[in-house]
């Protein structure tokens, strides 16, 4: 505990005015990430005053969309196959979403496998997860559902 040391440790501060954001439970950071949708706090966040954000870049190929795929207000990283439609979610690299699915309010993490004429609402999925066609998820956006890693469904 520092406030206990405080008068034994040479303690410095940095003042930082930018965006941030308190994650401490499954329901924060669905709520936080979410927050990131809008354009406005991804500005303040990844191009802020104190200068931008750089990741490690993963030299993954551009995401092909199919013919019948819909995406409105999601990030989509790099990798991705998406043939079904995406609304208000984020998803990482190398996500496959079929045909006929629909994600909405979701988080889906790297690898994540989405089968054909699936229903996804406010769900967070760990890496390599893999829901089958015809499956239907439903969470909240006040308590998400959550399916860990490596988890078929």
């Amino acid at each position: 505990m520092l406030a206990a040391r405080v008068n034994s440790l040479k303690i410095y501060t940095y003042e930082y005015n930018g965006y941030f954001a308190h994650i401490d439970s499954l329901i924060s950071y669905y709520k936080n990430s979410m927050e990131l949708l809008n354009l406005e706090n991804q500005k303040n966040l990844f191009y802020a005053k104190t200068g931008p954000i750089y990741t490690k870049t993963k030299d993954s190929p551009p995401t092909k969309y199919g013919m019948n795929a819909q995406v409105k207000h999601s990030i989509i990283a790099s990798g991705c196959n998406i043939d079904g439609n995406i609304e208000n979610s984020i998803i990482f690299r190398g996500v496959k979403i079929g045909k006929n699915s629909v994600v909405k309010n979701s988080i889906l993490m790297p690898h994540t496998e989405i089968g054909e004429n699936t229903q996804l609402d406010s769900i967070i999925t760990d890496t390599y997860t893999f829901v089958k066609n015809g499956r239907t998820l439903l969470g909240y956006t006040n308590c998400p559902f959550f399916l860990k890693k490596y988890s078929i469904v």
